[in-house]
C-alpha cells in the first residue's frame, strides 16, 4: 500500500508539472489519480473530523463502522485484477463483522431449519495488554426456529508488540458465553449404523448453554484448554416410527422432559504453522474430553472425547488445494446410564455443529453415542473467488466402541463449487451421490464465515 501511495503521489506530481508547463495531461495520468485520491481523501476527512473531539469506546466503534463500509466499497471499485477479490473480501468483512451492528444470514440456523436471518452487535476494547470483544447475535429461520447468543472474548497481547513474529504467536484466551436455541424440527431415524430411512421421525428441541473456557499456549504450536458450563436440553413434539415402540430403550432414552448437566473438561490442540498462510502444508489436531454430569436425577451421566485432525496442502500454481480430515467421538457410558438422543453425535449431510460428512445422506441420518469419519476434498480456482470442489466421505456410528464395523461404513462422493472471499470459504454448493439412498443437492453459507475463527466456533 505504501508503494502504491508513493506511485500515486509521483503520478500526481508529474501531472501537475505537465499542467504548469502548458502540456495537457493524458487520461492515463488523471483518471487513476482521481479515483485513488478520492478514497484516501474521504477517509482522511472522516477521521480528522472525528479526532477533533474525545468520544467513548462505543461511539468510536460505531464511527469506525460508519466510515469503513463506504471506504472499503470505494477501494473495491478502484482496484483491478486479482486484488479486487481481496478488496471484495475486505468489504464483506466490515459489512458483516467487526465493531457495530450488522445484518446476519445463513443457509440454515441448523440443518433442516431453512434460511435464517437476523442481526448482530459487536464491540471491542483494548485495555493494557488485552483485547476484549463482546458480541450478541439473534437469528430466526423460516421454519420457526430461533437462536440468541452472547459472548465475551478476551485475548492477551504479545509481550513485545513491536516484534512481528511475536504478534503471530498463539496467546492466552478466555471466554464467557450464554446461548439459547428453540428448534422446531430435527430429524431422527433411530439409533445405530443400520437404521433405515423409512423410519424418519422428527422432534423439537430447546437447549440452553452458559459457561466459560480458557486456552493457554505452552509452546511449539500446542495449546491446552479448560471448559466449564451448564447445559439444559428439552426434547418435545416427538413424531414418527423411530420413536415407537423404542421410547423406553437405553438407545433412545430419555426423549422427553428436561435434562440438565454440569459439563466440565479440557483438551489439547496442535497447529502447524502457528499462523495462517494460504500456501504450503498445514495441519491442525486436537482432542477434548468433557464429563456430562446429570443434575436432574435421571441416569444420563457420561464422558465424551471429541478428536479431530485436518491436513491441507495448497500449491502456488494450478494444482489447487487438497484437504484430508478425520474426526472421532468416543463416549464412556456407565452401566445403567444412557446418552440422550438430542446429545448423540450424528453423521450424514451436516450435523448440528456444522460438520459435513456423508453428504449424500440426509442431515442427522446416522446417530449413536460413538462415531468415526474421514473426508478428502480438492478445490481448484476456476476464476476469481469461484472454485471447483470434489470430495469423498466415509464413516459410521456405533452404540459401543466395540460395535464399529469399518468394512460396512457408509460412503458418499460429490462435486460442486465454492466461493472464497478474503481467504475464507463463505459459500458451498454441491451435488452428492453414492451410499444407496439417492442423491442430495446442498447449499451452505453464512455471513459469520467472514468472522475471526473464535467467532465461528460452535459453543455447543
Amino acid at each position: 500500500m505504501r508503494r502504491r501511495t508513493l506511485l500515486v503521489l509521483f503520478i500526481g506530481l508529474a501531472a501537475d508539472s505537465a499542467a504548469l508547463a502548458g502540456e495537457p495531461p493524458t487520461a492515463l495520468q488523471t483518471l487513476p489519480v482521481a479515483a485513488a485520491v478520492s478514497c484516501d481523501a474521504k477517509l482522511a476527512r472522516a477521521r480528522q473530523g472525528w479526532a477533533d473531539a474525545e468520544h467513548s469506546d462505543l461511539a468510536n466503534d460505531f464511527h469506525k463502522e460508519r466510515i469503513e463500509i463506504p471506504d472499503k466499497w470505494c477501494r473495491m471499485w478502484e482496484t483491478e485484477g486479482a486484488r479486487k477479490e481481496y478488496a471484495a473480501g475486505d468489504f464483506a468483512r466490515v459489512l458483516f463483522t467487526g465493531p457495530g451492528i450488522h445484518p446476519s444470514f445463513a443457509g440454515s440456523l441448523v440443518p433442516g431449519s431453512g434460511p435464517a436471518m437476523g442481526g448482530s452487535f459487536h464491540t471491542e476494547q483494548h485495555p493494557e495488554r488485552l483485547r476484549i470483544v463482546e458480541s450478541v447475535q439473534a437469528m430466526a429461520s423460516t421454519n420457526g426456529s430461533s437462536s440468541v447468543a452472547a459472548r465475551l472474548f478476551a485475548m492477551g497481547s504479545p509481550s513485545d508488540p513491536t516484534d512481528v513474529m511475536a504478534a503471530r504467536e498463539p496467546r492466552r484466551t478466555g471466554s464467557m458465553f450464554i446461548a439459547h436455541q428453540s428448534l422446531t424440527e430435527l430429524t431422527y431415524f433411530g439409533s445405530g449404523n443400520d437404521s433405515v430411512s423409512v423410519d424418519r421421525s422428527t422432534f423439537a428441541l430447546r437447549r440452553t448453554l452458559a459457561g466459560g473456557a480458557l486456552g493457554v499456549p505452552v509452546g511449539h504450536g500446542v495449546t491446552v484448554s479448560a471448559q466449564l458450563s451448564a447445559l439444559s436440553i428439552t426434547p418435545d413434539a416427538l413424531q414418527g416410527p423411530a420413536f415407537f415402540p423404542t421410547t423406553t430403550s437405553a438407545a433412545s432414552a430419555p426423549l422427553t422432559g428436561e435434562s440438565r448437566y454440569a459439563v466440565y473438561g479440557g483438551g489439547v490442540r496442535f497447529s502447524y504453522p502457528m499462523f495462517f498462510r494460504l500456501r504450503g502444508y498445514s495441519t491442525d489436531a486436537g482432542a477434548v474430553f468433557r464429563q456430562y454430569q446429570g443434575l436432574t436425577g435421571q441416569a444420563t451421566s457420561y464422558g465424551r472425547a471429541d478428536m479431530g485432525w485436518s491436513n491441507s496442502f495448497s500449491d502456488s500454481g494450478k494444482f489447487g488445494t487438497v484437504r484430508v480430515g478425520a474426526l472421532a467421538t468416543l463416549t464412556v457410558v456407565p452401566d445403567g446410564h444412557a446418552v440422550p438422543v438430542a446429545l448423540q453425535p450424528t453423521l450424514g449431510g451436516t450435523d448440528i455443529d456444522g460438520s459435513q460428512v456423508l453428504r449424500s445422506f440426509h442431515d442427522y441420518r446416522f446417530r449413536a453415542p460413538n462415531r468415526l469419519a474421514a473426508s478428502i476434498e480438492h478445490e481448484r480456482t476456476i476464476k476469481g473467488p469461484l472454485s471447483s470442489l470434489v470430495f469423498a466421505d466415509w464413516g459410521g456410528v456405533a452404540t459401543r466402541v466395540s460395535d464399529f464395523d469399518m468394512p460396512h461404513f457408509h460412503r458418499s462422493l460429490g462435486v460442486g463449487v465454492s466461493v472464497h472471499l478474503g481467504g475464507v470459504t463463505v459459500v458451498k454448493a454441491f451435488y452428492a451421490f453414492g451410499g444407496g439412498e439417492g442423491t442430495r443437492t446442498t447449499f451452505t453459507g453464512a455471513s459469520d464465515s467472514f468472522a475471526e475463527p473464535f467467532m465461528r466456533q460452535s459453543i455447543f
